[in-house]
């Protein structure tokens, strides 16, 4: 009975012996997996950061390229005859007014359409004239000519240009005139890569709008204006255009 008795305990011992090891294994086994997965974390988030930074350098740029302008020049804001008012040239007596003018960007050669008439003091002149007015302007060296109509009573205005040399539009001659921000503003106006060389200006605000082919009328500031291109004569002949502006502010602001 003893025997058996010491003999099961044996066995009994062996078999709890034999559980506490499988059970230090097993903890010792999850400790190490628990180990693995905290130092694989480290390595994962610096596998990350390249990545987000390389994304994050990525916004940056675009953010840049799309602030970068697309045309540039070297004439400084100071020098800018839009910045600076036209200093010691015509602009200075036309700029203020509510009146528009057809502007060469290639030369800065200027024809008025005095739709509002203004006295020598630039002041308003709020009186009736009797009939129309009419003057030809060439701006020589072969740039445009214009001839020009005005109606003051009723608001609007007649045009015939023949753009000549100004039918194309040099970029490095507009921006001996121009600063980087006015010579971007101008052309970010027009729906087509090559616009003409020469514009409607606005004297009141100083914004110009330059003419295009495939444009026919377009809504500028305080005005509308139509234009009619005319067909070519020959191969070599200049472009034309007529042109209706009107003065037409809004009658109800908010």
């Amino acid at each position: 009975m003893k025997k058996i008795f010491t003999c099961y305990w044996t066995r009994k011992v062996g078999i709890l012996f034999f559980v506490v090891v499988l059970l230090m294994m097993a903890g010792m086994v999850g400790v190490g997996l628990l180990n693995a997965q905290k130092g694989s974390k480290p390595e994962q988030q610096e596998q990350e950061h390249p990545e987000q930074k390389q994304s994050v350098q990525k916004q940056v740029s675009v953010a840049e390229a799309e602030e970068l302008p697309r045309f540039k020049s070297d004439t400084a804001p100071e020098d800018c005859l839009i910045c600076n008012g036209g200093k010691e040239t015509l602009f200075t007596w036309y700029f203020g007014q509510e009146n528009v003018g057809f502007i060469s960007l290639n030369t800065f050669r200027l024809s008025c359409v005095e739709i509002n008439r203004y006295d020598d003091h630039k002041k308003l002149i709020e009186e009736p004239v009797k009939g129309s007015s009419s003057h030809i302007m060439s701006t020589g060296n072969d740039g445009f000519m214009s001839y020009v109509s005005e109606d003051p009573n009723r608001g609007y205005a007649h045009a015939s240009l023949t753009f000549n040399n100004d039918e194309v539009l040099d970029l490095k001659k507009a921006g001996k005139f121009l600063c980087t921000d006015c010579l971007n503003r101008v052309m970010s106006k027009s729906w087509s890569d090559e616009p003409y060389g020469i514009g409607v200006i606005d004297f009141k605000t100083k914004d110009i709008r330059l003419l295009e082919p495939d444009i026919t009328a377009f809504i500028f500031n305080d005005y509308y204006v139509s234009c009619d291109l005319r067909e070519k004569r020959g191969e070599d002949s200049s472009a034309e255009m007529d042109l209706l502006i009107f003065y037409c502010p809004e009658r109800y602001k908010k």
